[in-house]
């Protein structure tokens, strides 16, 4: 899956198929993560560093509870009856 991703963002990003501003640095980030993840030691780590982050992260919710609900606003929404806005 993570090859197919990287060619559908190569081809959206690539420098010679897209001339907006950026592109060409996005398209060498998606690169770069590319030949990092490529390699299936780079890939394995990276896996199981963000599974061990994820597992981390629950605990983290359930020793603090939820949290309760933002405040309701009290401001209220109008249109304008000749231009609609």
């Amino acid at each position: 899956e993570v090859k197919k991703q990287y060619k559908k963002m190569a081809v959206l990003l690539h420098p010679d198929k897209n001339k907006s501003v950026g592109a060409d640095g996005a398209f060498h980030l998606v690169s770069e993560a590319w030949s990092f993840l490529s390699n299936e030691f780079n890939k394995s780590t990276f896996y199981y560093k963000r599974k061990k982050h994820i597992d981390s992260s629950s605990t983290v919710v359930e020793k603090l509870g939820t949290f309760p609900p933002p405040p309701s606003s009290d401001t209220f929404w109008t249109v304008c009856t000749s231009c609609k806005v």
